[in-house]
């Protein structure tokens, strides 16, 4: 039944909205949802990667900082403390804001791969 036709304040047509907003918090839910799952999975693939190009950019944008790079090879990405996650991070959003933005503020390619990183490290805290 179209909703037009439902008189307002009859019982129907409370019952016709709570389903309506029912079926509609759902369909969000999913769409969350498979929203977090793409991030995962794309993180996931991420940390497949990380031995070639982007370990070398991470490296590279850590070079003035190498009490990192060594947390990293000696625990893992995966197990960094949280301040070398927050201090990381820092440093990658710098590098991002300075490098990795066109003149509209739309990332770069550049931009796009320190974005990877900032997942990857962000997922390791």
């Amino acid at each position: 039944m179209p909703i037009g036709i439902i008189k307002k304040g009859c019982k129907k047509s409370s019952v016709v909205i709570r389903k309506i907003q029912s079926h509609w918090m759902s369909a969000k839910q999913n769409m969350l949802s498979n929203k977090a799952l793409y991030r995962m999975e794309r993180v996931k693939v991420n940390f497949q990667r990380m031995e070639t190009r982007q370990k070398e950019l991470l490296y590279d944008l850590l070079k003035e900082f190498p009490e990192y790079i060594d947390e990293i090879e000696k625990n893992g990405i995966n197990n960094l403390h949280s301040e070398s996650v927050e201090k990381i991070i820092d440093i990658l959003l710098t590098a991002f804001t300075n490098y990795g933005l066109e003149e509209d503020d739309e990332p770069n390619k550049y931009g796009l791969e320190i974005e990877d990183l900032i997942d990857i490290v962000n997922d390791a805290d």
